[in-house]
């Protein structure tokens, strides 16, 4: 009876990275779970005082915050419009766009990248290129962040100039070296997208880097392309002041709607620290594989309002009067439209296909 050969070929190496890669995300978010639940705890004893003090919520300061939020989301569509497609996307669908990438992007877990991706294939869907969908919803995230540079710079030299004239040394040191590096952080951000032959310097720069120069043509004709859409996607230099102004009064309005939520809770600090607390609420946001920051960012701000004398129960209740308006209702409002959207798409299948089934039937009548 004859054996079958047995192959004594080497059999090909197997590739771990992926393996390895999947293990370190999950490690990662493991850890940021028992971060987010050692903080959760801590605040455990204040969350009874904190819910009741959201049920005693002043209903018409909350709808006024909530006013904020949508007028928030009408800006966001309008810089997803504007990057996108010019005045050739439809108002409506840059608006479910901005939605389904912020509002409901900042809950999944993949967040932001998740929603982006999501938005951009319905852009795609709707006539947008995909390099050009894939552009403009990253510069809308680019100038979300200016915006929140431009919020924060001031209000830190504020508080900084404050607390040096009470004789606070060590917290206007802290808030002063904050706002020069984040004024040097947004000033940065403007230099890059304003700068065609920077673009070409970095694109000459990463082809020489050791590892690349075999492939640096390929990495030179690429990042040329994907600058050049990047510059017809900002326009001239009156388009990127526009686009700076639209992203600063889109954060101003959340911002304005933190502060009302926090008022509508009955947290009466001052209104610079609630400024400032906005922005430590929204760095919170940039921590990966954490969705919108939950519980890290209530934590933050308890600690940072702690700090000044409110108790934690009234900065928890405020947050989350703020999530609930900001997070948990974008959200919702995110996931409906991209439901309406997919909605719309099956209904138009179903009638073409439909209308194309019936053809020939009516043809032989």
């Amino acid at each position: 009876m004859s054996q079958a050969p047995v192959s004594t070929s080497p059999s090909p190496p197997l590739d771990v990275a992926p393996a390895k890669r999947r293990v370190a995300r999950r490690v990662t978010v493991v850890l940021l779970g028992v971060a987010v639940l050692v903080g959760l705890v801590g605040l455990t004893g204040e969350l009874g005082p904190a819910l009741h003090g959201v049920a005693a919520a002043d209903l018409a300061v909350a709808a006024i915050a909530a006013a904020c939020q949508v007028v928030r989301y009408v800006l966001v569509g309008h810089l997803v419009r504007r990057l996108a497609a010019g005045r050739g996307l439809n108002r409506g669908i840059a608006v479910r766009a901005g939605l389904i990438a912020v509002g409901l992007g900042a809950i999944l877990p993949a967040a932001p990248l998740e929603g982006l991706v999501l938005a951009a294939r319905e852009l795609e869907r709707h006539g947008v290129s995909r390099r050009r969908t894939v552009t403009a919803l990253a510069l809308t995230q680019w100038y979300s962040t200016r915006g929140l540079l431009a919020i924060a710079v001031p209000g830190s030299i504020v508080l900084g100039a404050l607390a040096a004239a009470h004789a606070r040394v060590a917290w206007s040191s802290v808030l002063l070296s904050a706002a020069f590096v984040l004024a040097v952080v947004f000033v940065a951000m403007g230099v890059v997208a304003s700068r065609p032959r920077l673009h070409d310097r970095l694109g000459r720069l990463f082809g020489r880097i050791p590892g690349l120069r075999a492939r640096g043509d390929r990495i030179a004709a690429w990042w040329a392309t994907w600058t050049s859409e990047v510059r017809a996607s900002v326009g001239a230099r009156r388009d990127r002041a526009r686009l700076l102004a639209t992203s600063i009064a889109a954060t101003a309005f959340d911002a304005s709607c933190f502060v009302v939520a926090f008022r509508a809770a009955h947290v009466h600090a001052d209104l610079r620290m609630l400024v400032l607390a906005y922005v430590v609420a929204m760095s919170a946001t940039f921590v990966p594989l954490l969705p919108g920051g939950i519980g890290l960012g209530e934590a933050a701000v308890a600690a940072f309002l702690h700090a000044s004398g409110v108790p934690v129960a009234e900065s928890l209740a405020g947050m989350l009067v703020y999530r609930a308006l900001a997070t948990v209702m974008p959200a919702l409002a995110g996931a409906g439209a991209l439901g309406e959207l997919r909605l719309r798409r099956f209904v138009r299948r179903s009638a073409a296909s439909g209308a194309s089934g019936t053809g020939p039937q009516a043809a032989d009548a």
